[in-house]
């Protein structure tokens, strides 16, 4: 996520030679560091995910802060600002003044990155929890001004609560960021481009027909390859998005075949030479064989397959490397200011999530379908999306088709959610158990005393429509790398809604029964998801001989005390079915081997050769120790363990005799790179593909378990935890 900053001086350029450049005047403050600029409800200059809005009843300073509010240990509210590279020196320090209320099962922080394969802090070891009064907090990290392209900082919230923001700073070598004057580095055209279609693509409507859409998906992958492969384009001398729409209409005219084709080589021989061609065995890419079998002409197929070893910088113009191997998108941008964006620019969203899959998504070989094939399919349904509705629910609808949890999308405020889903929200939890929506909670205790329903109640149907047909309905709609982690999340939003009432079928005890439910604002509610299990620490014995683990409250500055209650007993238990950021494997993990352990292997994508994956050396965990855990241990998992908490079990689950208990984990590991598309939409991917160290694969399907153990209806009306019983029986067995 980013906000663009603007360059002034810069003026609008169709094209641009390569050797071109427009410099800035001079440096103004554009920052908005105290927020008091407001656009749409969120500060200028800064980007936002949902639940992140500006508060005018409390500040530090000035009329307004930023306020983000988290109502469930599985979301992140991130506040955020992109400073691209023009200052010298060695440190850049990002500060601010955070206030908290009832701030839980997380933190509050400052975070900052330095892109690429840069630092980075998020304030893990000493995040801000609690309520707690306006407070300064600063983080610092060293960065190389030559090989800095952005740096990327804001303010973050995990877990429950609210936090505010107010009154940031950045600092460059300890000299304030609004003081210093840029280097004169050189300004590419890209970033000069950017007048002529400010206020729309000029196109209109498109008349669909066979071939016009045959026309168009081709020009959609010519245009994402030429992004990510041509070197005038990587090295940011076009502003591609505009690229597209002075191209776009020619390719809707066109009337025939080879008209198109020649149309495609004069763009592309006007770009620019190539320079001098270095093979890179790239046949045999499959992101590349669509070249072969489009049917192009032999002269047009020719110089795609020249560009393909164009020499390029794997520190391009839109993509970077980090440094654990995922890729950064950059110089995307959102146009926010489009809530509905015109059929161009809704096109260019399609063409640069789909190109942003098809080069970098490390899990695009197991998405289940032709990728080339849904990109034909949603030519039409984003052309014909007739409102932001319909527009954000096709892209959101795409996104669903890769089968990620990590590809939540989302937009600033939740304006469109909160109109489909609602606002308001009943207090009963509601999980699918057995395949059917069962209360296991109440997320306010106080507010549920006036509601009929009981844990164990099984609802059936919500306003008359019946939980089978909103799981219908709502499958496409929603992220998810498997089916359990699908009703996972559907069952996060299934009682929310716009009205002040919910009416509701359940069944208890075989009787089907009928309430009305109230409604509550996040503020009215503070609907916040009951841990499991419910533990005010990280630890606890069960029995003399056994201890249990949540990692949800686990720090990694806690093992070496917990280590020495944890080494001398029988059996230790760690529950991953929660919510944590923290690597344990690194930490009490380090303890639970006698050596160093591979667990895992990364496949990581090419900046330098798009759609080329490597895998890289195996990572381990542990240190040559003779004073490791002697005991049996025993990992608890579930559709809540996801990421992190998957990557950790796969660590764990190397541990000698170690027991993996539970079911499905939501089957979405390794760092996300986030993507911004138009009309203000951010969604994200897993950016890296995590395998075990045998190859095995865990996106979609999960991490190993040894034992399925899945809860019951009537194990959860006699409020029992069955995994967690059964995990006691194991260590119980001789």
């Amino acid at each position: 996520m980013k906000s663009m900053l603007k360059i002034p001086g810069c003026i609008a350029l169709s094209v641009l030679a390569a050797n071109i450049y427009c410099q800035p005047l001079q440096h103004v403050d554009t920052l908005n560091l105290d927020f008091e600029t407001v656009v749409n409800g969120i500060p200028a200059r800064w980007a936002s995910t949902e639940n992140v809005s500006i508060d005018s009843s409390q500040s530090y300073s000035g009329k307004y802060s930023v306020v983000l509010e988290g109502d469930s240990t599985h979301n992140h509210r991130v506040v955020t600002t992109t400073i691209f590279n023009g200052y010298g020196g060695k440190t850049i320090s990002f500060s601010g003044y955070i206030k908290t209320e009832n701030v839980s099962d997380g933190y509050g922080c400052l975070w900052m990155r330095i892109d690429p394969h840069g630092a980075f802090d998020n304030m893990g070891d000493y995040g801000i929890r609690g309520t707690t009064d306006w407070t300064k907090y600063e983080i610092t990290l060293p960065f190389d001004a030559e090989k800095t392209t952005r740096m990327v900082m804001g303010g973050g919230l995990t877990g429950k609560g609210k936090m505010w923001l107010d009154n940031v700073s950045i600092q460059i070598d300890g000299k304030d960021i609004r003081t210093l004057s840029p280097l004169s580095l050189q300004i590419r055209p890209a970033e000069c481009d950017t007048v002529e279609f400010a206020a729309g693509s000029r196109i209109a409507n498109i008349e669909l027909n066979p071939f016009r859409i045959k026309n168009l998906r081709d020009l959609g992958m010519i245009w994402g390859f030429l992004k990510y492969h041509h070197p005038m384009i990587t090295e940011g001398n076009y502003n591609w998005d505009y690229e597209l729409f002075r191209i776009l209409p020619k390719i809707i005219d066109v009337k025939s075949k080879a008209e198109r084709d020649d149309i495609f080589i004069r763009w592309i021989e006007g770009l620019g030479e190539i320079g001098t061609v270095n093979p890179r065995n790239t046949d045999t890419l499959s992101a590349l064989q669509w070249i072969k079998t489009a049917g192009f002409s032999p002269k047009l197929t020719a110089l795609l397959r020249k560009i393909q070893d164009a020499p390029r910088n794997e520190n391009g113009y839109y993509v970077i490397p980090t440094a654990v191997g995922n890729p950064a998108f950059q110089h995307e941008h959102p146009y926010d200011s489009m809530k509905y964006p015109d059929v161009g620019y809704r096109l260019l969203s399609l063409y640069r999530y789909w190109n942003m899959i098809q080069y970098f998504y490390p899990y695009k070989d197991i998405i289940g379908e032709s990728w080339e094939e849904v990109l034909k399919k949603y030519i039409p349904e984003i052309i014909e999306a007739e409102n932001e509705e319909a527009y954000l629910f096709t892209m959101l609808e795409l996104a669903a088709r890769i089968h990620d949890s990590h590809g939540v999308l989302w937009t600033a405020n939740g304006r469109v959610w909160n109109r489909y889903y609602g606002r308001r929200q009943a207090v009963p939890k509601v999980d699918f158990i057995q395949n059917k929506a069962v209360v296991t909670a109440f997320y306010n205790d106080s507010l549920s005393r006036g509601s009929e329903l009981q844990v164990g109640d099984v609802i059936t149907k919500i306003n008359g429509a019946s939980v089978k047909s909103i799981v219908k309905s709502r499958s496409t709609i929603t992220e998810g790398s498997n089916h359990p982690t699908v009703l996972r999340n559907i069952a996060r939003q299934i009682l929310r809604s716009n009205e002040d009432t919910i009416r509701v079928t359940f069944v208890r005890n075989r009787r089907p029964m009928e309430t009305s439910l109230s409604t509550y604002s996040p503020q009215e509610a503070y609907h916040y998801f009951k841990s499991i299990p419910q533990i005010d620490t990280c630890f606890k014995m069960l029995t003399p001989a056994v201890g249990y683990l949540c990692t949800e409250r686990y720090q990694n500055t806690d093992a070496p005390v917990l280590w020495e209650t944890i080494k001398n007993t029988k059996g230790l238990i760690i529950d991953l079915r929660c919510n944590s950021s923290n690597d344990i494997q690194y930490g009490l993990g380090s303890y639970m081997v006698s050596e160093p352990t591979e667990f895992v292997k990364i496949l990581a994508g090419s900046t330098l050769v798009p759609g080329r994956f490597t895998f890289m050396p195996p990572l381990r965990f542990g240190v040559n120790t003779p004073d490791y855990y002697k005991g049996k241990v025993i990992i608890l998992v579930n559709e809540q363990s996801q990421s992190n908490l998957e990557f950790a079990a796969m660590a764990l689950s190397q541990i000698p005799g170690a027991v993996v208990v539970g079911s499905t984990t939501a089957g979405a590991d390794g760092n996300v790179s986030y993507i911004d598309l138009p009309g203000g939409i951010k969604t994200m991917i897993s950016g890296i593909g995590i395998f075990y160290p045998d190859g095995g694969q865990t996106q979609r399907v999960g991490v190993r378990i040894n034992e399925i153990v899945e809860p019951t209806i009537e194990g959860v009306k006699a409020g029992r935890d069955e995994v967690l019983e059964r995990a006691i029986e194991i260590l119980n067995e001789k």
